[in-house]
């Protein structure tokens, strides 16, 4: 019992799936992309693999590729490549990765022995701030939350798109770039038959509405503006009766003035 209290205890981590992930992506461009849109060379726990992710990720960034030579040289110019062992490092990571193709598990393992040490490093402040016995408890308790708080923030920082992304077609939903995507949009329109009603979207089932808007469209949000009694929550109530009885689809509404 003595013995296991005696015994240092590291921060989380894992340092084989670090040298996965950074293997993979020595060795596969899809490895490459999946590993350097989830993590940040913050997640990583040994300082070797940081600057090895530092040179991947940005590699990812510009579009450029990367191998055990193309990294070796980066690092070689950043005089880091002695710092994380030399080129026979690299080598060891691709040899260690080989063929595996299992690179979501292993960045979510990073990822949450990342979330773990954050946590750790969030309850040593805590623990300080408490012991010196504030007297604005209440902001101490505040602070607190608001530490935590950023940490699950943080978990879902990557599920945001970058434009670029989007246009270039890399993260866009149909997975064409979007003047191409533009392109078929216009040549569906411009191929539709005279007097054959064909709408993209969900129909409203008011015709002259749905000529002008298409439908209700995936990810569109629309706006009904008027002064006040001029009909916007009847036009509303209307839409959605005939979305949920003509079209059988689920409708959900909310209103600022109901009551919670």
């Amino acid at each position: 019992m003595t013995k296991k209290l005696n015994q240092i205890k590291t921060a989380p981590n894992s340092k084989e799936s670090e040298m996965m992930v950074l293997g993979c992506m020595l060795t596969s461009t899809n490895s490459l992309n999946i590993a350097s849109d989830s993590l940040d060379d913050s997640d990583f726990y040994y300082s070797e693999h940081k600057k090895i992710f530092k040179v991947l990720k940005e590699a990812y960034k510009k579009d450029r590729p990367a191998d055990i030579h193309i990294v070796a040289e980066e690092l070689k110019r950043q005089n880091n490549l002695e710092d994380i062992g030399g080129i026979q490092y690299l080598t060891t990571l691709a040899q260690f990765a080989g063929t595996s193709a299992y690179i979501e598990e292993y960045t979510q393992i990073i990822k949450d022995k990342s979330i773990l040490r954050k946590m750790l490093d969030a309850t040593d402040v805590i623990g300080k701030n408490v012991l010196e016995e504030p007297e604005d408890v209440k902001m101490t308790l505040d602070d607190a939350q608001n530490k935590f708080f950023q940490i699950s923030q943080s978990i879902n920082a990557h599920e945001g798109s970058l434009i670029k992304d989007i246009l270039s077609g890399l993260r866009s939903t149909k997975g064409l770039p979007y003047l191409k995507e533009l392109q078929d949009r216009q040549e569906e329109f411009a191929s539709r038959k005279d007097g054959v009603a064909h709408i993209s979207g969900i129909p409203t089932h008011l015709i002259d509405l749905d000529k002008v808007i298409d439908g209700l469209g995936n990810s569109n949000l629309m706006i009904l503006a008027a002064r006040p009694a001029k009909g916007k929550t009847a036009l509303a109530l209307n839409i959605a009766e005939n979305v949920c009885f003509r079209n059988n689809i689920p409708v959900g509404i909310f209103s600022l003035e109901m009551t919670s």
